[in-house]
């Protein structure tokens, strides 16, 4: 099971499903530590589809990860850029309200 970690996968349930993310830490055989381009949780193995690439993490820095994804050629820079500008937006709207 600690061969997983590093591994990039895509999560396919949830509200964000089809974005990228790392597999940071293993809790169990069923769950494990996910971050990346969602926010770091605990996480399902059946709501992820692990491929085939790694990511050799040292500590577990978001931004080293998001690099790491931007060179395995998962997520293009113009896409992590649309999805931060997003996350703002939705941020000022909680703080609206």
């Amino acid at each position: 099971m600690q061969d997983l970690i590093g591994r990039i996968c895509i999560k396919i349930k949830g509200k964000e499903r089809n974005r990228p993310c790392v597999i940071v830490d293993v809790i169990d055989k069923n769950f494990v530590v996910v971050d990346g381009l969602v926010k770091r949780r605990k996480c399902n193995l059946k709501h992820l589809k692990i491929l085939d690439k790694n990511i050799k993490l040292e500590k577990y820095e978001k931004e080293k990860i998001i690099e790491g994804l931007i060179k395995e050629g998962i997520i293009s820079k113009e896409k992590v850029e649309k999805l931060k500008k997003k996350e703002e937006i939705i941020k000022k709207r909680k703080k609206k309200s």
